[in-house]
């Protein structure tokens, strides 16, 4: 074999085993979420739900396939008890990249929650605690 091949060939069972460490270390983050009691929810940059975990699903009354790809405001309606908190909330997300704090959310069947949520950047996730 060419030596170029012979790198090559390295290189492709390198990321090979690269992408397998890498979705066995998801599966086992995945199979931590779901054994918490805690509601977890991952959102994308444009606030999409792309992860909730078993109890997020019970704690919001959603389904994970129909809320997956949807808007988080579409699962409930942030209640901010001052304006001043919600400029808080992102100037404090904007300037060390996490946040920390209560919230009230609006579920769309009228529920309300008070939870403890944590935002951090560039993958901003939410974790509560009802």
């Amino acid at each position: 074999m060419h030596p170029a091949q012979e790198s090559l060939a390295d290189c492709v069972v390198a990321q090979s085993n690269e992408a397998f460490l890498g979705a066995k270390t998801q599966i086992a983050a995945a199979s931590i979420l779901e054994g918490l009691g805690d509601a977890v929810i991952f959102v994308d940059a444009e606030l999409r739900v792309v992860y909730l975990n078993e109890a997020a699903q019970v704690q919001y009354g959603v389904d994970r396939e129909a809320a997956i790809g949807q808007r988080l405001d579409a699962l409930y309606e942030w209640v901010w008890e001052d304006p001043a908190h919600e400029h808080e909330t992102y100037d404090g997300l904007n300037r060390s990249g996490a946040w920390r704090g209560l919230n009230r959310h609006k579920l769309k069947y009228g529920r309300e929650l008070v939870v403890e949520s944590i935002g951090r950047l560039p993958l901003t996730h939410a974790l509560h605690r009802a």
